[in-house]
């Protein structure tokens, strides 16, 4: 399946009349700027975005309650509390969440909201929604033949590769980087619901899923990443939540290391929810009522699907091979636990 890089923003269009309203992971989202990477929505909003002029909050992270981290040790986003959720991000942009989440105001420089918007989007709402009790996990998702894959991983580890991957052999992505997690109506297993479409890749990446001439023309967002659809994500009927059949941990080898080949190791369930909470989007980091039950939310996923952890050589010339292990996992813990080494490149 042939991929094409979905295009930038007209900036013009960015400031509508009055709030439009999307779909970001099911939930409806007022926005007071236009998200064209978001399904469009009339359901009532749950959320509300608008922009305002300033934001009163400190101009460094001296003070925050909390920092994350990117992998090069930079700090990527700090967090002060007060009676709302302070979010301030490297440069000027930053955001205040109301304490129920239901309220986000943001800004930016010079009136200028591509950053603003990427900011929203992958990481602001994600945390919000998990403020708001639910289950939002840094991962992408691919639809097989029993179900829903979702694929855990740092930045970096090649979750979105991997995606793009599954994507160029006809799998649908049902989600990137942002994965929300619910239990299914009948009580058996978890749902994985759909998110923003298509895949975001850094150029580098995206060179091996689209042509010289569509690679040229690809607009960067503001994390210099590339998104790339497929051809039908324009005409398909929207994406409906699919069972969760199981879920992968990425873990490349250290380069240092010297691992060359794909080695899968089924986890407990111990082990398996340390992933999911290691690797979930969050916000509220004190209250200890909503701390546990996010550790029992996710340790019902973790007790309910199979999770495997995959170590390999991140070298985007075998990622179809990557792929095919995947696919070829066993969908029981019984029988992954007897799988062995698995895969082998």
């Amino acid at each position: 399946m042939r991929a094409e890089a979905t295009r930038a923003p007209t900036r013009k269009h960015e400031l509508p009349d009055r709030p439009s309203v999307h779909a970001f992971c099911g939930v409806p989202v007022a926005s007071g700027v236009v998200l064209p990477e978001l399904p469009s929505s009339a359901a009532a909003a749950q959320i509300r975005f608008h922009l305002a002029p300033t934001l009163p909050l400190p101009q460094t992270t001296a003070g925050a309650r909390h920092v994350w981290r990117a992998p090069d040790g930079g700090i990527s986003l700090s967090l002060f509390k007060s009676d709302r959720y302070n979010l301030l991000f490297p440069g000027t942009v930053r955001f205040a969440i109301g304490a129920d989440g239901r309220d986000i105001v943001g800004c930016g420089d010079c009136g200028h909201t591509d950053d603003v918007r990427h900011a929203l989007l992958t990481q602001v709402l994600p945390r919000v929604l998990s403020l708001r009790g639910r289950m939002v996990v840094h991962a992408s998702a691919v639809i097989g033949s029993e179900g829903a894959i979702a694929v855990l991983g740092t930045g970096g580890a090649g979750k979105s590769t991997l995606a793009a991957a599954f994507q160029q052999a006809g799998h649908e992505v049902i989600a990137d980087d942002c994965l929300v997690l619910q239990p299914a109506p009948d009580a058996v297993g978890f749902l994985a619901i759909p998110g923003p479409p298509g895949v975001r890749l850094c150029r580098d990446a995206a060179a091996g899923f689209l042509s010289p001439d569509a690679l040229a023309a690809a607009p960067e967002d503001p994390a210099g990443k590339v998104r790339i659809a497929s051809e039908s994500t324009a005409t398909r009927p929207p994406r409906e939540p699919a069972r969760l059949a199981r879920a992968v941990l990425l873990q490349p080898w250290d380069s240092a290391a010297g691992g060359s080949e794909v080695e899968v190791e089924a986890l407990t369930p111990a082990e398996a929810l340390m992933a999911f909470v290691e690797h979930s989007f969050q916000l509220e980091l004190w209250d200890r009522t909503a701390l546990s039950a996010r550790l029992r939310a996710f340790a019902a996923v973790a007790d309910a699907v199979p999770v495997v952890r995959i170590r390999f050589r991140h070298d985007l010339r075998e990622i179809a091979t990557l792929r095919e292990c995947v696919l070829s996992l066993p969908t029981t813990a019984s029988r992954l636990a007897t799988a062995g080494g698995g895969c082998r490149l």
